[in-house]
């Protein structure tokens, strides 16, 4: 017997609770559908459905064979329109929320090469720093700077996060200079404000060396870590905003590794402390995710949309290249 074609039926009815909904929805009379349902259970060996005139019951076995099937179901599914795929232009639109700093000042970029490669695909970027009611707004994919442990949504990592702390070259000149770590605390910080003001960056040593510039990851979690309290004279919401009091020499800055990376390769910023990782509280330890409804079947687009920043991020340079 054709056991995909049969056990569709079955998922059908189980989801419905009734023959006779399924029948009328498959254009088919009771009878064939409880024929099929009988001929299953006989190919299997097992009781599926214990059936009373008044509602159908599930067995053990027919709850072990439900949640199987419908999974080979859901693969067979999604194999079949990744193969229809292959062959004709992805297309369709993907509404794709991000952070605003990351989504002003980087994706808002890579969405146009995105599109330039898959033109029959539209884009809807909107820029928000919340996590809550992505589902209800009908996201498809979301990029944040944590994973926000919530079952109802897969979280799959791009690449561990860095902030730079940063400062202009006319800053430096100006001001004391910065021999410790933990001078930063004596001098006029840039500060972001996310809900509440991040006063505290917290920070540690970096094991690995490269060309005098240590680099971080997150094994070197380990090392003792510290954490500075800090003020200025500038607080802001706006990553923008931020960044650019931090060119204009306002003060010591501390940006994302995507709104300092330029401007750290063009000498309008000086990285401080590159030995160190730095970032605020709470923050240290975090990575890029990309966000989506945990579905069954997640669509072919939103694949290739993901797909597209993971190369995008593990091609982008660091600020020693």
């Amino acid at each position: 017997m054709d056991l995909l074609a049969a056990g569709r039926m079955f998922v059908r009815v189980v989801e419905c609770g009734s023959f006779s909904t399924v029948a009328k929805q498959q254009g088919l009379n009771a009878s064939s559908v409880s024929r099929q349902i009988n001929q299953l259970e006989q190919h299997l060996s097992a009781r599926l459905i214990q059936r009373s005139t008044r509602q159908l019951r599930i067995t053990e076995s027919g709850e072990v064979f439900y949640q199987r099937i419908k999974t080979i179901i859901n693969e067979v599914e999604d194999l079949e329109s990744t193969l229809r795929d292959l062959s004709a232009a992805p297309k369709g639109v993907i509404k794709v929320n991000a952070t605003i700093g990351f989504g002003e000042q980087v994706l808002s970029v890579w969405v146009s090469e995105f599109l330039k490669r898959y033109p029959e695909i539209r884009v809807e970027l909107s820029l928000s720093d919340q996590i809550s009611g992505l589902i209800e707004s009908g996201v498809d994919v979301a990029i944040r700077l944590t994973d926000p442990k919530d079952s109802s949504l897969v979280a799959q990592k791009l690449a561990d996060n860095e902030f730079y702390l940063c400062a202009s070259t006319s800053y430096l000149k100006q001001n004391s200079k910065l021999e410790q770590i933990e001078q930063v605390a004596e001098h006029n910080c840039l500060l972001y404000q996310q809900g509440s003001v991040l006063q505290r960056w917290d920070y540690y040593k970096c094991l690995k060396q490269s060309n005098s510039i240590a680099r971080a990851t997150h094994n070197d979690a380990q090392l003792p870590e510290g954490g500075l309290s800090v003020s200025g004279n500038f607080i802001t919401s706006s990553p923008q905003s931020l960044l650019k009091a931090g060119l204009q020499g306002l003060g010591l800055v501390l940006l994302t590794r995507w709104s300092a990376q330029e401007h750290i390769r063009l000498g309008n910023l000086i990285r401080v402390f590159p030995e160190y990782r730095i970032a605020p509280a709470g923050l240290l330890h975090t990575g890029i995710y990309a966000l989506y409804p945990n579905r069954d079947f997640f669509p072919s687009k939103s694949k290739l949309f993901v797909e597209f920043l993971k190369e995008k991020i593990t091609s982008y340079p660091s600020a020693d290249k």
